[in-house]
């Protein structure tokens, strides 16, 4: 579902308009994980809602904040199993970016973490994963995959919670040029026993290009970009990333669309011309941004493309998209559709085949 004013109120910082359906409201900030700040807003008296649907707000509220008190403990176990085998980690985005920039725990309501592991790290993954999940250890095959690049980031369940762990932070399905350069742009986060996080710029990078992978479905993202755009940036710095995986396009139509959705102050890039910039706004028309849940389950080829729209990579976004999504190696599908047994290519139809029913099933069902 499209937001709810309110919530298009409350991200581009304006007075809140008067609640007329407390349902539809509520209703919509959990489909944008736009509860955090609702909340704000409700208990600071610029929104007023019916005592019935303000306690059940404060409840949800009150949950997430203790589900992020869960996921920093579980951030400080990580940090601690890879000190173990002499590793590193940084989380990002979730509950790294709301300390940051949404002033307290629950503002930025979010499920599990993400990790980016060292890269001089990742070539003995196999001992880090193990560290990491040592009761439920990960196969062989994924750990290959994960070392080659096959699996840009592989999912792991550490103390009960899930984990995004991530050996390429932009998984844009051709490998990140600068993951080098991003780990050496991490810094401390203050106050923690040494966890790390990336810094602003190399956040609003990732924030601006996750909102394309995400199919710009859900509010929350505007807003996250919305708040890194709030610091004081290297704006050099930032220009200098996206033309160095190619995505100078990609990145200023990206903020565009934030800036124009949330009447921002407009960035300092340059305004993004040629082909690239009308293929962009081809494949992301405003109709097709901001529908919540449901907007992830539509469009979901379209983040394919942005490899192909990047500057000198549509040969290597081909060899790729060859190896990753039209003949992949048995052990990735292995991975992917581990219910499925017999020759590979039964296996790699089948499977298929049943994803796509169930993609199916999942958009009827949110429609």
């Amino acid at each position: 579902m499209q937001p709810h004013p309110i919530l298009l109120d409350i991200a581009r910082s304006q007075k809140p308009r008067a609640v007329v359906d407390p349902d539809a409201l509520i209703a919509s900030a959990i489909d944008h994980r736009m509860t955090g700040l609702l909340w704000d807003e409700v208990d600071a008296g610029r929104v007023a809602l019916p005592a019935g649907h303000a306690n059940d707000l404060a409840r949800r509220d009150l949950w997430t904040r203790g589900h992020h008190r869960k996921l920093w403990a579980t951030a400080e176990l990580i940090r601690s199993r890879l000190e173990s085998v002499g590793a590193q980690g940084a989380i990002f985005k979730g509950v790294a970016a709301e300390q940051r920039w949404y002033g307290r725990q629950g503002a930025r309501p979010c499920t599990d973490l993400d990790v980016l592991l060292r890269p001089e790290d990742l070539r003995r993954c196999h001992e880090v994963l193990a560290a990491l999940q040592p009761d439920n250890r990960v196969t062989p095959s994924a750990i290959k995959l994960f070392r080659t690049g096959m699996l840009q980031s592989i999912d792991l369940v550490i103390d009960g919670i899930e984990v995004d762990f991530h050996g390429d932070l932009l998984k844009l399905d051709v490998p990140a040029r600068q993951n080098a350069l991003f780990w050496k742009r991490t810094q401390e986060i203050p106050g923690s026993q040494g966890l790390r996080t990336i810094d602003a710029e190399t956040s609003l990078v990732q924030f601006v290009l996750h909102l394309n992978k995400d199919r710009f479905a859900r509010l929350v993202g505007y807003v996250d970009v919305a708040r890194v755009l709030s610091d004081d940036l290297d704006w050099a710095a930032i220009a200098a990333m996206f033309d160095a995986e190619g995505l100078r396009e990609v990145g200023r139509c990206t903020l565009d669309r934030v800036v124009e959705t949330l009447a921002l102050p407009v960035h300092p890039l340059a305004a993004p011309t040629g082909w690239r910039s009308r293929m962009w706004h081809q494949l992301w028309p405003p109709e097709h941004t901001l529908e919540g849940g449901a907007g992830l389950l539509r469009l979901q080829h379209r983040l394919l493309w942005l490899p192909w729209l990047a500057r000198g990579r549509p040969p290597e976004a081909l060899r790729w998209w060859l190896r990753r999504r039209v003949l992949p190696p048995s052990d990735l599908v292995d991975y992917q559709h581990p219910y499925t047994r017999g020759p590979y290519l039964w296996r790699l139809v089948t499977g298929r085949l049943r994803r796509f029913r169930e993609r199916r099933a999942e958009a009827r069902a949110a429609s």
